[in-house]
């Protein structure tokens, strides 16, 4: 198990996500285990490409999705205004369970102004949202944290994890992971935080 310093300081790596993009605003739910397994792993092609926010026309950002392996993304979380031209770059696998689609990504570097910087990372922390891609129009939606922190302290949640700084990072099996999953998957209040529908960039 790694130290919560350690943890703390991925958690903050990974939040400030929403600090700089502005494509997303929550703090994601983190776990030590992937949300997939290999039965589960799907490919679409219709998520490749890069995607941004048209209604948002301060915000220099976009996720891109390019091929990597068999069955994998790198997702890249990207800030092209002059004052960050910050790279988040995640790993990514699409998931399919009882017919919905997910997604589970692992934070793997960051890049400012193409240079590789240190954002502490030592456990790679697996985020989860559902996805939704319908032509060239992308919308994300991931587990909130603040949800399940609430639930956890009222008894409504009951699933393995630690507190680190009061943050709950979940510690169960894939399996028992994906049985959460699914029995909160249509919960509006549990994937609250959400992107804005993406568009494709041509």
């Amino acid at each position: 198990m790694a130290r919560p310093d350690a943890c703390k300081r991925y958690l903050i790596a990974l939040f400030a996500i929403g600090a700089v993009l502005c494509l997303v605003s929550c703090r994601p739910v983190l776990s030590l285990h992937p949300w997939y397994s290999d039965n589960d792993v799907v490919f679409e092609p219709a998520l490749l490409g890069s995607w941004f926010d048209p209604t948002e026309k301060d915000t220099h950002a976009a996720f891109i999705f390019e091929k990597s392996g068999l069955n994998s993304y790198t997702a890249t979380l990207v800030d092209f205004s002059e004052t960050q031209h910050l790279d988040l770059v995640f790993n990514a696998h699409l998931m399919r369970l009882d017919g919905k689609l997910f997604i589970d990504a692992v934070q793997k570097s960051a890049r400012v102004r193409g240079q590789d910087v240190d954002t502490g990372i030592v456990v790679p922390g697996h985020l989860v949202g559902r996805i939704s891609i319908q032509g060239d129009v992308l919308q994300m939606k991931l587990l909130d944290d603040d949800w399940v922190k609430k639930g956890i302290e009222a008894g409504t949640i009951s699933i393995e994890h630690e507190n680190v700084d009061g943050v709950p990072v979940l510690t169960a099996s894939t399996p028992e992971l994906q049985r959460f999953l699914l029995a909160h998957a249509d919960d509006s209040q549990a994937f609250s935080e959400k992107t804005d529908n993406l568009h494709r960039r041509k």
